[in-house]
């Protein structure tokens, strides 16, 4: 019987064994081109493999685990024909952490240890403070004389503060163990995310040759955790020359494997998101209904924010640097001294690990905003319990250093817009962004001074951009500078339709300006219903620079949204009216050390009984 379970044993311990002799050797393959979009990119690897004659099985790989499995396509050289393409996924490579996790690991051991024990010495002292406190009401003040009582007094308190000293260092030193049990689960929890594996993915390609023959192959993919967005700086050196914009890109990925040195192209397409025409169904009237559009496709890739809190089920106190990863990702975060963390997660339902040395790892489902997590302590051996994360089978270097001029070719199509980078490129698999420069342009501009008092106080540097739409523009931050100082950030929205394009580039500080309310009186007639206010602003505009500028102001009479509300316009002393918005714009030269003032006036009346804010 013993030796029929030992024979057992044995066969399912060379089972995997087993199963991974009969497969081929994976065909070695590196990384050549990648097209990111902006939210996603397609992977390129290029492999060479010596075909036979016939009908053979080639395995390429390790993929990343986070692909798009539809995504997977292979091409083969003239003359072979590819039958069948696959995808196969090896649960049974887990690897090992390495020396430097283990030395982490033993040293979390050793903080959780001492932080128990400052633990247990605080319980100690707090046991003696109320024993102490018990003995002072047992003992009362029978039959004591006056000395005896200050003597007991004094022991009593003198005990006391040593007890309130004690209790205080062991509050700070846990305080301190705390921190660095949280610093260093950080950092296991980064490392495993470079030094742990998943679970590895294969493409299985059966290809038929018709000689021997060398084999160019060329493997693609499409991975969700990768992407791009847009950014500019924009520099003005003076109000007669031209606008200076430069072009840029912030490119991501966590795919699991670095990009070295790789053809990089960027796309403003997305895959993720539908490209079928939307349907339109009938609209049908009925009484009480109201119109109730269609949802629209979500888009994959888009994340919220988790807060959570993880908690020993027993003590019901808060575990102090306990990991918590996103299942299937190396995305992760590690518990704070008050047991709580926050992390970025997929909308809808994320799937999280959670681990922490003692207790029993745990797989928890989370739709929420909120979380709380309880834990259980473990048998196993603690020496047994690893943190898992991503392996990244390549070594891990440096971006290179960002080039001064970036080689690109830009191509236009029906649907979007390419980005040919011409020098190789590196991005990391770190989730962080890498600077890379599309384009530089130097652009015609019209400088003017715009100002809106009711909103600000100051005039501010405008630039106009016409005919924009040939730079392939997209919506994004921008960096300002003016004659080689940085003014800021600024949004660059491109949703206006104009063929000018207002970019705003600062403040100008020698323009003052100031709006004051000049008059304003309210009246109701004796027998009537109707109550009547007016408004009289006055804005007053100072040039103290020593140069002459011309100055566009911006301000408004009220819009009536109600019948019962009637507005009277009383004059605006020469500003342009815009009948339907009720913009008013002034245009003002102003001479050196000079001022101006315009004025606006306008009536409201409504019912008498109504309540209006009237500005």
């Amino acid at each position: 019987m013993i030796m029929e379970r030992i024979c057992l044993l044995l066969y399912f311990f060379s089972l995997p064994f087993f199963i991974l002799a009969q497969q081929p050797e994976p065909v070695p393959s590196e990384i050549v081109k990648v097209a990111v979009y902006r939210q996603g990119a397609q992977v390129v690897r290029s492999a060479q493999a010596a075909l036979q004659e016939g009908v053979q099985t080639l395995r390429l790989g390790p993929l990343p685990y986070q692909l798009d499995e539809n995504s997977i396509q292979l091409k083969v050289p003239e003359g072979a024909l590819l039958i069948a393409l696959s995808q196969q996924v090896d649960y049974l490579n887990e690897g090992e952490a390495d020396s430097l996790a283990a030395g982490l690991k033993q040293a979390q051991l050793a903080l959780q240890d001492s932080i128990r024990w400052l633990k247990q010495q605080q319980q100690v002292y707090e046991a003696e403070k109320e024993m102490l406190a018990r003995n002072q009401e047992l003992g009362g003040n029978n039959g004591l004389s006056v000395e005896e009582l200050k003597r007991g007094a004094e022991l009593y308190r003198s005990r006391l503060m040593d007890i309130a000293a004690q209790t205080e260092r062991l509050q700070l030193r846990g305080r301190e163990f705390k921190l660095a049990l949280v610093r260093l689960s950080r950092q296991l929890l980064e490392l495993n995310a470079q030094t742990e594996a998943l679970p590895e993915r294969m493409a299985i390609a059966v290809v038929q040759a018709p000689k021997p023959m060398q084999a160019r192959l060329e493997l693609s993919y499409v991975i969700p955790d990768a992407g791009w967005e847009p950014f500019y700086n924009l520099r003005a050196h003076s109000t007669e020359a031209p606008l200076m914009l430069d072009y840029r890109a912030h490119v991501y990925q966590r795919s699991g494997e670095d990009w070295e040195k790789v053809a990089l192209t960027l796309s403003t397409g997305n895959p993720n998101i539908s490209n079928a025409k939307p349907e339109l169904p009938p609209y049908r009237l009925t009484f009480n209904n109201y119109y109730a559009p269609p949802p629209q496709p979500a888009i994959s890739g888009a994340t919220r924010q988790l807060s959570g809190l993880v908690l020993d089920a027993e003590a019901n106190e808060p575990l102090i640097g306990a990991s918590i990863v996103l299942a299937g990702t190396n995305q992760g975060a590690v518990t704070g001294i008050d047991g709580r963390f926050q992390m970025e997660v997929p909308v809808g339902t994320a799937r999280l690990e959670v681990q922490y040395i003692g207790y029993e790892s745990q797989e928890v489902q989370v739709s929420g905003s909120n979380v709380t997590i309880t834990m259980q302590g473990a048998t196993a051996l603690l020496d047994e319990i690893v943190v898992t994360g991503m392996r990244s089978k390549s070594s891990r270097k440096q971006a290179p250093a960002k080039p001064k001029a970036m080689p690109v070719a830009i191509e236009k199509h029906s649907t979007s817009t390419t980005f040919d980078i011409e020098l190789p490129y590196s991005i990391p698999s770190d989730n962080k962004p890498y600077d890379v420069q599309l384009a530089q342009h130097e652009v015609p501009a019209v400088y003017h001074l715009a100002a809106v008092p009711k909103r600000s106080q100051y005039a501010y540097l405008v630039a106009g951009l016409p005919d924009w739409e040939q730079y392939n523009l997209l919506s994004g931050q921008a960096n300002l500078f003016f004659k080689g100082g940085y003014q800021g950030k600024v949004p660059l929205d491109l949703s206006q339709t104009g063929d000018t394009l207002t970019v705003s580039l600062g403040r100008d500080e020698g323009i003052l300006i100031k709006r004051a309310l000049a008059e304003s009186k309210s009246s109701v007639p004796f027998l009537g219903n109707t109550r009547t206010v007016e408004k009289h602003w006055e804005i007053t505009v100072r040039n103290t620079n020593d140069y002459s500028v011309e100055l566009e102001i911006e301000d408004q009479y009220p819009l009536a949204q109600q019948d019962e509300i009637k507005v009277v316009q009383l004059g605006h002393s020469g500003a342009v009216h815009n009948e339907q918005t009720g913009q008013l714009t002034w245009r003002l030269p102003l001479a050196p050390r000079s001022q101006e003032t315009v004025s606006l006036k306008y009536a409201v009346r409504y019912p008498k009984k109504m309540r209006l804010l009237v500005d």
